[in-house]
């Protein structure tokens, strides 16, 4: 069995049946600076470490103590998890695609359930969103409006029960991002997105608890922020590096340098690339945020995975598997070494304006790694590892 948590009466009308839509203030998110860890740009926008506080999200389930992980059947009915409810339609939800079909509008108010068997993946708005779902008129006063961090908060949901990236067959990780694609292209275009100037997109995967999963049932999610109060700080280091090197991309400057046994501002690739198509390298990266982090890089110019064609998603799903169980195999052999867990994250790097097209996106693949103080203290790491030694080891796995 697997244990859910238990809402009380008085929480249950603000959860059941509403799939991210929460208007009682003590659902709605609330958005803090850290005052010694933030500033003011020119455009009047607060950059720096922010916390986000939700108490929606408190009532998630976790559903790995009694979860079997060690499965990899596929079959949903062998299963008893949050999503395989959805997925066999004994659960509502807000679907709004599913397999590259729109199905409901973005700010819909009609959760259903139906049974999505047929379907490989859905994109669905999230019940537990880290972010507040507005879509109606709620009162609120000045100082919490101004506070209040808005938007969408998507799940992608594989429809078969999946334990680890790899697991996932290629045709159904192409089914995946172009129903990712469809669904990014629908929000960014509607109405009541469009005209936003500053949205912000997070993409990323969870895997195992110790990455911060609560449900073992594989899949991704993505939130988009509309409000203007500001940006982390990381991000804003990825968008400041692009804007210098506009004319002279590093990303770009890596594929025309991949077989040159000379470096590139330190960024030679030749010993640390372990896999490589027509349209997408994978390398670890030059200086990981965790042992064994792998970078995956896009060969065209482009600030987005929305913006892609088939061929560029297709070759996407095919390196990402590859990557995966490249990295699974290395820890499983030197995990316990280097601290390093099978969970991890998988990041999505990418944006959304053209009009600020000289960002050139890319994918992190993140294992869990014990971390210590001195990391804490600045934005750094302390690694046991150079990169160029884990692809040597990486590429003695084959």
């Amino acid at each position: 069995m697997v244990r859910n948590e238990k809402n009380t009466q008085k929480d249950k009308k603000a959860i059941d049946g509403e799939w991210g839509i929460h208007f009682s203030d003590r659902f709605l998110a609330n958005e803090r600076f850290d005052p010694f860890q933030s500033y003011f740009d020119q455009d009047g926008m607060q950059i720096g470490h922010r916390t986000i506080f939700n108490p929606i999200r408190l009532h998630r389930p976790f559903e790995f103590k009694h979860t079997n992980h060690s499965s990899h059947e596929r079959k949903n009915d062998n299963f008893s998890d949050t999503f395989c409810e959805l997925v066999q339609g004994k659960s509502p939800a807000i679907v709004i695609t599913k397999d590259e079909l729109l199905v409901n509008d973005l700010f819909s108010l009609k959760s259903r359930a139906e049974n999505l068997n047929s379907s490989i993946v859905f994109t669905a708005i999230n019940l537990y969103p880290p972010i507040s779902r507005i879509v109606k008129n709620i009162n609120l006063n000045k100082e919490h409006s101004k506070k209040l961090p808005r938007g969408l908060s998507f799940i992608h949901v594989f429809t078969n029960h999946y334990k680890l990236p790899e697991d996932i067959p290629n045709g159904e990780w192409e089914t995946f991002f172009r129903n990712y694609r469809l669904t990014l292209k629908e929000s960014i275009s509607h109405k009541a997105i469009s005209s936003t100037d500053n949205l912000q997109v997070a993409t990323f995967f969870n895997i195992g608890s110790r990455a911060g999963a609560s449900i073992s049932h594989l899949h991704g999610q993505t939130i988009l922020r509309l409000n203007k109060n500001g940006t982390g700080a990381k991000q804003n280091s990825y968008m400041i590096s692009s804007k210098q090197n506009e004319n002279n991309c590093k990303k770009c400057q890596l594929w025309v340098d991949i077989d040159d046994s000379t470096s590139f501002q330190g960024l030679s690739l030749i010993k640390r690339m372990i896999f490589r198509n027509t349209h997408w390298i994978a390398v670890l990266a030059y200086a990981p945020m965790r042992d064994s982090h792998i970078r995956l890089i896009p060969y065209r110019h482009i600030s987005n995975i929305w913006s892609m064609n088939d061929d560029e998603l297709s070759s996407l799903a095919s390196i990402l598997i590859k990557c995966n169980k490249r990295l699974t195999s290395f820890i499983e052999k030197y995990g316990e070494r280097y601290y390093l867990s099978i969970d991890r994250n998988i990041i999505f790097n990418q944006h959304y304006s053209t009009k600020k097209g000289h960002f050139h996106m890319f994918i992190d693949i993140l294992p869990v790694q014990q971390t210590g103080g001195a990391e804490l203290f600045d934005d750094q790491k302390f690694s046991m590892i150079y990169p160029e030694e884990v692809a040597l080891k990486m590429g003695s796995e084959d």
